[in-house]
């Protein structure tokens, strides 16, 4: 089992970093995992045991995606991811659906999907919304799923705005939402060609 590790490193981290009160430490720690991953490991468990939820995700993280030469450890990504999700964490949470949803626990990574969408966190309320619209592992609820999207795509999500004009303009929110997916299309367009940004089907996580 593979986890697709996201390209970006997600829309909320700068706020989750201001609010750590052990940033310095922390960062100071993955300088030295860059150098040393075995004794910045040991600075980055110190300060998740500390307390700190940003420390648990990358430790979450590290386990996960096998970084620093390190083996990879489902057991132990687990462990810490929902640890700092539980500590607040919308990175480790995020991260944490992920992999439950990679294993085949659809009922908890769902659950987890709508904590986070309801703390607006709203990747999250991306992800929750094609799954739900396409019953990807869970029974279909279209009303639900474009609920979501929509709510992300409100929020300047570039995917969910993509997907949720897409469902419009083709039918599937109803023939009556056909010239609102058009102009939400042209919307899209056009702020993809001033943002200079570009976006890729594949993209399943963020903008």
């Amino acid at each position: 089992m593979q986890v697709e590790e996201p390209a970006d490193f997600c829309e909320n981290i700068d706020s989750e970093w201001f609010s750590e009160k052990h940033a310095d430490e922390l960062l100071n720690s993955l300088e030295e995992f860059e150098i040393s991953p075995s004794s910045g490991l040991l600075k980055i468990q110190e300060l998740a045991q500390d307390g700190s939820a940003l420390a648990m995700y990358l430790l979450g993280d590290i386990f996960l995606y096998g970084k620093g030469g390190l083996e990879v450890n489902f057991e132990d990504a687990e462990y810490w991811l929902e640890k700092s999700f539980l500590h607040g964490s919308n990175e480790g949470g995020f991260l944490y659906a992920k992999l439950l949803e990679e294993v085949g626990r659809d009922e908890k990574s769902i659950e987890i999907y709508r904590v986070l969408a309801d703390r607006g966190f709203f990747p999250a309320a991306y992800c929750l919304g094609l799954r739900l619209f396409h019953g990807d592992g869970v029974p279909i609820d279209k009303t639900a799923g474009s609920r979501y999207l929509k709510i992300a795509k409100n929020k300047g999500h570039v995917p969910a705005w993509h997907w949720h004009s897409y469902l419009a303009r083709t039918g599937k929110l109803g023939i009556f939402m056909i010239p609102a997916g058009i102009v939400e299309a042209l919307h899209l367009a056009f702020h993809m060609v001033f943002r200079n940004n570009t976006f890729e089907y594949s993209d399943v996580y963020r903008q």
